[in-house]
């Protein structure tokens, strides 16, 4: 998947960072990052309970125990407030509610001065919306995907 491709790329990472990812699906962002460093602490949800049974299980057969999986489909984030990162790859579809949802869960997640970094092939709503509550809202074009990222204030 290019999109999951890209937010890896993207991602620099302090050890014994705590990252969430939104939406994990079946958690390729999710088992790169941990694997990657084995001190990043990762927490993924996904309102899919066949995807998370899946990144539970890849994360098994990985051996990969800092990642934590959550069934999770109301926004509702583990520890709140506490997050250095948040990813996510919101759906193109249902009139951004969902990206909505994402995007609240995100600011709920993280703690001051964390991040948020999405990706996306319709980045207007996100550049039109995202600095009403956001710092540093800024875009990178990466073949065809922005890359979105903002700091919560």
């Amino acid at each position: 998947d290019p999109a999951a491709r890209h937010l890896l790329n993207a991602v620099d990472l302090a050890s014994g960072a705590r990252v969430l990812e939104i939406g994990c699906g079946s958690g390729c962002v999710s088992l790169g990052l941990a694997a990657r460093d084995s001190s990043v602490e990762v927490y993924a949800i996904d309102s899919s309970a066949r995807a998370v049974s899946c990144l539970q299980q890849s994360a098994a057969e990985n051996e990969l125990p800092n990642i934590t999986v959550l069934l999770e489909a109301h926004g509702v984030v583990p520890d709140p407030g506490c997050y250095d990162l948040v990813l996510a790859n919101p759906p193109y579809y249902s009139d951004f509610r969902i990206a909505e949802m994402f995007v609240e869960a995100a600011r709920t997640a993280l703690a001051p001065g964390g991040t948020l970094l999405l990706v996306t092939k319709q980045p207007v709503w996100y550049l039109e919306q995202l600095p009403q509550n956001w710092n540093d809202v800024a875009q990178e074009l990466v073949k065809g995907y922005h890359l979105i990222e903002a700091v919560r204030p």
